[in-house]
């Protein structure tokens, strides 16, 4: 009797979802789900085209603080490194450390601005810029190691070059 009942409840239960399925829906509740949806549409429009205006001001607001960002950073990296190979050897390596982590967050930031600026000539010397400082991380901690290891480093080279880029670009 069990069995039966159970299986009459479910026969019963998706005979309901298959009449259901069958009948049309009002005109009203189309209509009230349509003007939903378009509401909903607009306010999600609006919301983008707010987010396009900020994300302009945001670029903008970067792009006339790059180069002053850039020469800083430059002449922070410049000043700490000269400190650093003048320090007493002992102390040397914790400041190149330092230096080093700096750097990395120097290269994320303008890694960051490139991203911000999209494409052109701000997103060029951004990504150039945040090479510039990625490659000074690793020279950095190399120079932990050694002075002769920071002046014989690989990388110096295409540091220079990537500083040379963005200071043209920046004049």
């Amino acid at each position: 009797m069990r069995r039966w009942l159970f299986s009459g409840l479910t026969i019963l239960g998706l005979g309901g979802c298959a009449s259901n399925a069958m009948m049309p829906p009002s005109p009203a509740g189309v209509a009230g789900t349509a003007e939903a949806r378009s509401q909903a549409a607009a306010r999600a429009a609006q919301e983008a085209q707010q987010k396009l205006a900020a994300t302009a001001v945001q670029r903008r607001a970067a792009e006339g603080q790059f180069c002053t960002s850039w020469r800083r950073a430059l002449e922070l990296a410049r000043r700490d490194a000269i400190g650093c190979a003048r320090m007493e050897a002992d102390q040397q390596a914790a400041c190149w450390t330092a230096v080093s982590q700096w750097a990395g967050e120097e290269s994320r930031y303008f890694s960051a601005l490139e991203t911000l600026f999209g494409a052109g000539p701000y997103a060029n010397s951004a990504r150039k810029a945040g090479e510039f400082f990625d490659l000074t991380q690793s020279w950095a901690s190399s120079c932990g190691n050694s002075l002769a290891d920071c002046t014989a480093a690989s990388q110096r080279a295409t540091m220079d070059q990537r500083k040379d880029e963005v200071n043209r670009f920046c004049h």
